[in-house]
Parts: structure tokens; sequence; C-alpha cells
């Protein structure tokens, strides 16, 4: 998966920002600004704040947001032909769970960089879908595909033991496959 999140755009912030254990200069006048402008005390419960990327914040995952999963698939017969009897349908049903390796491209106050792969979190999901044997060995498969990633754990500046981001994502897929079976 990737994604970027869009700048400029309004969100609620949760936190505590405090400019004096900062010691680069752009990020701590940037802090600076960020408090006089939304929050003196630095203290962000529930605030809507902009994600301006010059003095505030640019966020993306387009290195890759790496769900790494097992899934667990059943595959149960609605229909088989009975003059072609390899030719049928078959309902498609799973569940997995993995971990979060991303490498985030975090620019926090004016600093940052694209970080390195880390465990950031998990991740679960559910899918269902339709298999149409078409023969003996090929087929034609689609799945729908609904989850959950918890990231708890995402690398927002070269500060890691201080700093880190949180991110809950729910998403859906749908894909198609043609399969040979050997």
């Amino acid at each position: 998966m990737k994604y970027v999140a869009v700048d400029f755009q309004t969100v609620k912030m949760y936190g505590y920002l405090d400019p004096a254990i900062v010691s680069d200069p752009l990020m701590k006048t940037n802090m600076e600004k960020m408090n006089a402008k939304y929050s003196p005390a630095g203290l962000y419960n529930d605030l809507l704040v902009e994600m301006t990327p010059d003095d505030f914040i640019h966020y993306e995952h387009t290195d890759g947001l790496n769900y790494v999963s097992t899934d667990i698939e059943r595959y149960d017969e609605l229909w088989q032909c009975a003059k072609y009897d390899k030719f049928g349908i078959s309902l498609v049903t799973g569940v997995g769970a993995g971990a979060i390796i991303p490498r985030t491209d975090a620019h926090l106050f004016g600093s940052g960089e694209n970080h390195f792969w880390n465990f950031a979190g998990w991740g679960c999901s559910g899918k269902i879908g339709l298999q149409i044997n078409l023969t003996k060995l090929i087929y034609l498969q689609s799945d729908f595909k609904y989850g959950s990633l918890q990231m708890l754990n995402v690398h927002t500046s070269n500060h890691y033991g201080i700093d880190k981001a949180t991110q809950h994502i729910v998403f859906y897929e749908n894909y198609w496959q043609i399969g040979f079976r050997f």
C-alpha cells in the first residue's frame, strides 16, 4: 500500500509540543510558531490544526506501507457443471493477520527524512470472493478484502525515543487473479 497525507488539510491533533527538548533550531522555531497560533501551553487535545508542509508536517508512505500478512482461506463449491465436470464456481472466504513494516517519509516542523524500515504495528483482515474454475488447471478469481491496521510506532523525526506517531488505517480492496494449478 502507498499513500500521501494531503497537505493543507485540517486534522484533529492530540499530544504535547515542548520546544524546550528540541535541539534543532528550525524545529524549535516552527514548534514555537505553532504553539503561538493554536495552543500557547503546547497541549493539543482534539484541537483542529492545518497540515502545512513547510512549518508543520508532510507525511507519506510512498516507499512502502508494507503489510506482511499470512492468510487462511476456505473454498466452498457453490456450483459444478454437470456436462463439463472441471467447470464450476466456488466461494472463497478467509482471514489474515500480520506486521506493518513501513518506510515513512515524514518532515516534521521543517526537519525530516525518509526513515528506515521499522516494525510499526500490526493488522488484520477478512476477505470474501468467487473463484471460477475454467478448466482443471486454470481459474479466474475476484476477492474483496477489508482490514484494519494499527500503527503504534511511526517514525516522525530523528528522535526515535522521544517522538513518534500513532495511526489507525481502515482499508478495502478488490483484486482479480488468473491462476494456474499444478
